[in-house]
Order: C-alpha cells, then sequence, then structure tokens
C-alpha cells in the first residue's frame, strides 16, 4: 500500500520568490543614458547662450537672420537640440523597459503589495494629460515599497518626491521651450524661447542626476532583498 506524499509546505515570508530576474545590464544603459542626456543638456544650454549673445545686439522686432554669426549658432543650436531629443527619446524607452521589469519582481517580492496602475493607465493618462503628473508616481511609489523589506514599507518618501518634481518641472519647461522657438525670426519671440529653454536646463539637469539616483537605489533594494537573495 503506497504511502500519500506529505502536503508541499506553504511558503514562508522569507521563501525564495521563483523568477525574480534583475535587469543590472538595462539598469546600467539606462544608467548611462542619463548621463550622455545630462552632458547633452549642458552643451545645449551652451548653445543658447551663444544665439542669445549673438542676437544680443538687435532690436526685439528685428529678424533675428540679419545678426552677425546667426547661421553658424542657428546651425549648432539645432543640433545639439536635435541631439538632446534624441538622448532623451532613447532614455525615456530604457527607462520604461527597465521599470517594467523592476515592477514584475516587485509583484514576486510581495505578492501582497497592491500595484497599483498597469501598463492601461499608462495609455489613458497620455489621453489625458493631468493623468501624467501622477500615475507614473504612484506606480514608482509601490514598486518602490513592494522592493523595501517588511515592516519598512510605505508608499513614497522624500527622494522619490523631489525626483518626480524635477521631472514634472523639466518637461513642462522644455515643452515650452521648444514651443516659443519654433517657427519664428522674431528677436523677442526667439529671445523669450530661450529664456524658457536655459530655466528648463537646471530642472533637466537635476532630473537626470535624480533619476540615476533612484536607478541605483531602487537596483540596490531589490538585489539586496531577501526573496531576492534566496531565489
Amino acid at each position: 500500500m503506497s504511502t500519500p506524499s506529505p502536503a508541499a509546505e506553504p511558503q514562508g515570508e522569507g521563501s525564495p520568490r521563483p523568477g525574480i530576474r534583475l535587469p543590472h545590464t538595462l539598469g546600467h544603459l539606462a544608467s548611462g543614458a542619463l548621463a550622455v542626456t545630462a552632458v547633452a543638456t549642458v552643451a545645449a544650454a551652451v548653445a543658447q547662450w551663444h544665439m542669445d549673445s549673438v542676437i544680443g545686439p538687435l532690436h526685439d522686432n528685428a529678424s533675428v537672420r540679419t545678426a552677425d554669426g546667426y547661421i553658424r549658432a542657428d546651425m549648432w543650436l539645432g543640433n545639439l537640440l536635435g541631439a538632446l531629443k534624441i538622448c532623451l527619446g532613447v532614455t525615456v524607452v530604457l527607462l520604461a523597459v527597465w521599470f517594467a521589469r523592476m515592477r514584475a519582481n516587485a509583484r514576486l517580492l510581495d505578492p501582497a503589495w497592491q500595484q497599483r496602475h498597469g501598463a492601461g493607465w499608462l495609455l489613458l493618462s497620455f489621453l489625458c494629460a493631468i493623468g501624467l503628473l501622477f500615475v507614473p508616481k504612484m506606480i514608482v511609489n509601490d514598486i518602490w515599497a513592494a522592493s523595501t523589506p517588511r515592516p519598512d514599507q510605505r508608499r513614497g518618501n522624500g527622494l522619490l518626491t523631489v525626483w518626480w518634481l524635477a521631472v514634472v518641472a523639466a518637461v513642462l519647461q522644455l515643452s515650452q521651450g521648444l514651443k516659443e522657438l519654433g517657427g519664428t525670426d522674431a528677436t523677442w519671440e526667439v529671445r523669450q524661447g530661450l529664456d524658457t529653454l536655459l530655466l528648463a536646463d537646471v530642472p533637466l539637469v537635476v532630473a537626470c542626476a535624480l533619476t540615476f539616483l533612484v536607478v541605483r537605489r531602487l537596483g540596490a533594494l531589490q538585489a539586496g532583498h531577501p526573496a531576492a537573495a534566496q531565489s
């Protein structure tokens, strides 16, 4: 007579969670992209300052094309702003994929912690711009909390709040500056757009630095989590 096999023991709080894969390479790529974006921002700021000095002697209603050295300054400004846009696009894609992987890990590290707002919410927030002001931050709050060993879990902290404020400020200011600068030859409009872009450069560099810190800290949290260490 065969004896029944013993029932599987329930997983304890410190039991391994299968399927946890820390995206180290992706994190390094995202960190590198952030560093390149910060350098591109500084280079674009220098080009913006140079353009401002070139058109400085002109009357507000004059065409910027009449300024000495305008063609060369415009070429450098256009090239560096284009490079900055490419860097930002690559960085956003890398970070989106990295955060998606970290979110999948967070579900495994602590299945009991509710992960709010999935990919559908992100798509909807793109249709309603105001949603972009808080939905991504709420998603990162939940990833961070679930990646933190108990009992220290909580949604949000000072680093994430300052990071997201810098990101929002940089995006809004940069978008406004590019809008003001595009498609105009009037000196006062170009000067206004340059001033707005120069104001955007500071929060953009700060946002890159804080995002780099968030990536490193969140990666360290998941790597040091007891469940990840045992998996």
